[in-house]
């Protein structure tokens, strides 16, 4: 039998984590459109 605390302790821990997936994916995304525009402002650098 798992102890009550057992089971608060795993829904709380995944009350917190819900967020940050949640968060995960605009600062993915937010950062590979950083990492475009860095990498074009490089191209542009060399170029010019």
């Amino acid at each position: 039998m798992v102890s009550r605390h057992v089971v608060a302790g795993v829904e709380a821990s995944r009350r917190l984590t819900a967020p940050v997936a949640l968060l995960e994916q605009p600062i993915a995304r937010l950062a590979s459109t950083m990492r475009r525009d860095a990498e074009r402002f490089v191209f542009g650098m060399e170029e010019a």
